[in-house]
């Protein structure tokens, strides 16, 4: 059935008066036949103008209007005009149809050159149409245009405040068609697999007969609006437009006295998604609209499909991996929910946002609109999963262990380019930050000014599980306890001394990452972040009372101010990095303890003892390999009063002392290379970094049963090492050291014993003593 318009606003009882009042004379006949065979109008043929009518017992009847225009267009018109109890009414039905449209709005002058060819081929209009003296209706109504059918019904009634019903329905309409096709550019001719210009965001093809924009609104149309009343409903079962296809596309609303209610405007299905719209809008013909309870709803299942679609996310390959998939086609099922509440310079939100397990909310007021909007909102988002939540945008993510659920919240304010973010409360699981940011423009170069404040931080839990696996960029060993290993391995040739050529010329392994690190980000805006935190943990490593500066300004990033408490001592540091690539970072270390500090090497370990150490380093490059490889720096080290474990120097010593020959040599070393643990008065000594190669050969020890002597080489690009321990015991100061090699990779080096020269010596001792006996004896 044809649509029917709902009822318009009636007109008033003057002019109803006035209507009943005409009718046509019953006691006159008249007959009228009228015909032109060819005019001209407009520049164009009017062919076959024809009139037929006649007029007996009060009525007149239309026979036939019928004319020819241009375009291969006929108009007919049937019916007959009648007094009665509304006065005159007509009551007819018409017939257009058109064989060339183009040709017809050529002649009216309507712009069709940019209407594709092959649109505008045949159209045809039928329909009843009835006139009363306050009222004009179309019923019936029935349009098909290059294969779209529009069925309509339309009530006009005029006075001094017009009022309109329409009710339309719409089986298939494709807008696009209609539009010119936007030229390729030439990034999208070369690239096949991106989204057509005409669908990405900010190329929407223009309307036809625009002239290449988009009609602009005239001054005339908010008094228009206001002096008009109109109630539409329509139904579109397909419409295509800007690349997207809608289904079942539903509008019922009215416009009365300057305001406009939806009670329903919804798409059933778009790229996937549902929509809907319903509320009221007043005051649209003021300088100020209000709006009352307008609630929108926006559901899908694939909002990457729909983002797409909409010109606003790339397109990607189903066979690339789903790594590199857009964030959006991992949310699964999406809903936002919003409602709009008060005038346009103080309009109230309140929505939500659900879609990957999370839920985001906003709530408040946005001021200005649309001149200069200002928001005044409160956010927040949460999730059940703090891991989860990051593998929406990082799907190979895998945290190293359990976070917890995440919880954000903030107040959002500002406006013209300068934003505010206060009483902002993050929570991943037991981690809390707090803190405050500020964002502004200053010669169109953005300013960003942030506090934060944590509780205790642990970084452990966020990192991935495959920290050491190849492309993780820096690796550091973890501290780990392990059992001491035996005897160390005897050397039985002459051991070189450290470091030997083959640690300087170890090849690079893939265990730093190659990538180029996007440096580029400190570039074109300028900030600074104050950061305080009661502690940062970070696996073996804890540092307290957290206080430090970052700064970003042209182009580099500066640390200052850093200091904490760190292995029982004070920690400080200030740094810079590039978007060059160069670094710089300095610390120092004072009144530390050494236990926490230093990390076991091949069963050798610094148990106790003060410390304080100071490092400066520097370095270059666009990767985390060309940083190491192009390290430089000094440090240096100094513990006192401490303990070593892992050999007891006291027991060597005391062995030595009562050793007969080189058959104790093994009982010499079980005494005290074994394990244990050797106590020393002062270890100091300085290292020098160049090119990834750090270097040490003044490190010394005096401890209980004597000194040591340390040298080494460590290679950071190959993670390789070399080193030395000369142990000299302060039973024999006359004797050789005895001399412990470390070598190997930097995490699981092995540790080698050299006891040749020691050896020799012991053998040395025992002849003097036998000559000593001899000549004893002799004498």
């Amino acid at each position: 059935p044809s649509p029917s318009p709902s009822p318009s606003p009636s007109p008033s009882p003057t002019a109803s008066a006035a209507a009943t009042s005409l009718s046509l004379p019953a006691d006159l006949s008249l007959a009228l036949d009228i015909g032109a065979e060819v005019a001209v109008f407009r520049g164009g043929l009017v062919r076959g103008a024809h009139l037929n009518a006649i007029l007996a017992n009060g009525e007149a009847t239309v026979n036939q209007v019928s004319v020819s225009l241009p375009g291969d267009t006929d108009i007919n018109l049937f019916g007959v005009l009648a007094g009665g109890a509304d006065g005159l009414v007509f009551e007819g039905s018409f017939e257009a149809a058109s064989d060339n449209p183009r040709g017809l709005l050529d002649w009216l002058k309507v712009p069709t050159a940019s209407v594709p060819a092959d649109r505008l081929h045949a159209a045809r209009l039928a329909g009843k149409i009835t006139i009363r003296p306050e009222e004009i209706s179309l019923d019936g109504a029935q349009l098909r245009l290059d294969g779209t059918r529009i069925d309509a019904a339309v009530t006009v009634r005029p006075g001094p405040r017009p009022a309109i019903g329409i009710n339309v329905a719409v089986d298939t309409l494709n807008l696009d068609a209609y539009w010119p096709a936007a030229a390729p550019t030439p990034s999208a001719a070369s690239d096949p697999g991106s989204v057509p210009a005409s669908k990405s965001a900010g190329a929407a093809p223009e309307p036809a007969g625009s002239g290449g924009g988009a009609p602009s609104v005239g001054p005339w149309l908010p008094g228009l609006l206001a002096g008009i009343d109109a109630n539409i409903k329509g139904r579109l079962a397909q419409l295509s437009v800007h690349g997207l296809t809608a289904q079942t596309v539903v509008l019922d609303g009215s416009w009365q006295d300057g305001a406009l209610t939806l009670r329903e405007a919804s798409v059933a299905d778009l790229a996937g998604a549902s929509l809907s719209v319903e509320g009221t809008v007043d005051g649209l013909a003021t300088d100020i609209p209000a709006a009352r309870g307008i609630r929108f709803h926006l559901g899908t299942r694939q909002a990457g499909r729909l983002l797409r679609q909409a010109g606003i996310a790339p397109a990607f390959d189903l066979d690339r991996p789903v790594a590199d998939r857009a964030a959006a086609d991992r949310l699964g099922p999406v809903a936002i929910d919003a409602t709009l509440t008060g005038p346009a310079d103080a309009l109230a939100i309140d929505g939500t946002l659900t879609g990957g397990g999370a839920t985001a909310t906003v709530a408040g007021r946005i001021a200005g609109i649309p001149a200069a909007p200002a928001l005044d909102l409160h956010i927040g988002l949460r999730h059940p999963s703090t891991s989860q939540l990051l593998r929406l945008l990082a799907p190979d993510y895998r945290p190293a262990g359990a976070i917890g659920a995440f919880q954000a919240t903030a107040q959002l304010s500002g406006g013209s380019g300068d934003w505010r973010i206060d009483d902002a409360d993050i929570k991943a699981g037991p981690t809390v930050i707090e803190g405050r940011a500020r964002i502004s423009q200053s010669d169109g170069r953005p300013h960003f000014e942030a506090t934060l404040t944590g509780g205790d931080v642990a970084i452990d839990p966020f990192l991935p599980s495959s920290a050491g696996a190849k492309g993780d960029g820096l690796v550091v060993p973890s501290r780990t306890e392990t059992p001491h290993q035996g005897l160390p391995v005897y050397a039985t040739d002459k051991v070189s001394a450290a470091p030997r050529t083959a640690v300087a010329t170890g090849a690079i392994p893939d265990r730093w990452s190659r990538d180029p690190l996007d440096l580029g980000v400190l570039n074109g805006w300028d900030g600074t972040l104050t950061v305080s935190a009661r502690s940062i943990s970070y696996r073996h490593t804890r540092l307290s009372g957290v206080h430090a500066g970052l700064s970003v300004q042209a182009g580099a990033l500066a640390l200052s101010d850093l200091s904490a408490g760190l292995y029982g001592g004070a920690l400080k540091a200030d740094g810079r990095l590039g978007a060059d690539g160069a670094a710089a970072l300095h610390l120092a270390l004072t009144d530390g303890q050494v236990a926490e500090a230093l990390p076991g090497v091949a069963d050798l370990d610094l148990a106790e003892g003060g410390m304080a150490a100071e490092l400066s380093l520097s370095t270059s490059g666009q990767s985390v390999a060309e940083w190491i490889g192009r390290l430089g720096g000094t440090g240096r080290l100094s513990v006192g009063n401490g303990v070593v474990r892992g050999f007891d120097l006291k027991a060597v010593d005391d062995r030595l002392r009562t050793i007969d020959g080189p058959t104790g040599l093994l009982a010499l070393i079980q005494a005290g290379l074994n394990g244990g643990k050797t106590r020393f008065d002062h270890l100091s000594g300085s290292f020098h970094i160049q090119n990834g190669m750090i270097s040490t050969d003044d490190l010394e020890m005096v401890a209980d049963g004597g000194r040591a002597h340390a040298s080494a080489a460590v290679n950071l690009p190959a993670y390789v090492m070399d080193g030395r321990i000369d142990l000299r015991l302060a039973g024999a100061p006359s004797a050789p050291p005895l001399v412990m090699r470390i070598s190997g990779p930097i995490d699981r080096p092995r540790r080698i014993l050299d006891v040749n020269e020691i050896q020799q010596w012991l053998v040395g001792r025992v002849k003097a003593r036998i000559k000593d006996v001899v000549k004893g004896m002799l004498r």
